[in-house]
């Protein structure tokens, strides 16, 4: 018998599942569905600007966290800071909104790299770390709701 059939028509399949599986294992790794079920996302919010193939670090642990390395898009509306992932990357994964009020921003370095941490939630939930260009472009659209801490 010609292992080769079983083998084509088994990979896919394990493949995806174990795809599903990882990803679905770092977004709670990384604090995600607790931040969507904290933050549900308001379609309704004014967006005024949309950045998307962002990266930032999730959460911090021994390891340092769970990097979203340029799947992220961050959109600036009037009421807050959303938080996307290309569904291919989190396939269960629902945007959130987090409100103004609810981000507390610091300094943080990783290695050599300087990052804005952004402390989301009151209290805190998570930390996010995104690079300071764009949480510049960040506080440049909020309109003045959203303040870098100066050092």
């Amino acid at each position: 018998m010609d292992p080769l059939p079983i083998v084509l028509t088994l990979f896919p399949i394990v493949f995806a599942g174990l795809w599903l599986l990882i990803s679905s294992l770092l977004m709670r790794m990384s604090g995600w569905y607790a931040l969507e079920e904290r933050f549900p996302d308001d379609e309704r919010e004014e967006l005024l600007l949309s950045l998307p193939m962002q990266s930032a670090i999730f959460g911090g642990s021994a390891f340092g966290g769970v990097n979203f390395n340029g799947c992220l898009t961050l959109q600036v509306c009037t009421g807050g800071l959303r938080f996307k992932v290309w569904k291919i990357f989190g396939p269960f994964a629902k945007p959130f909104l987090v409100p103004w009020r609810h981000i507390a921003t610091s300094h943080a370095r990783v290695f050599l790299f300087s990052y804005v941490r952004l402390g989301l939630g009151s209290p805190e939930e998570k930390g996010v770390k995104i690079r300071p260009r764009t949480a510049r472009r960040i506080e440049q659209a909020s309109r003045g709701q959203f303040r870098l801490q100066v050092d």
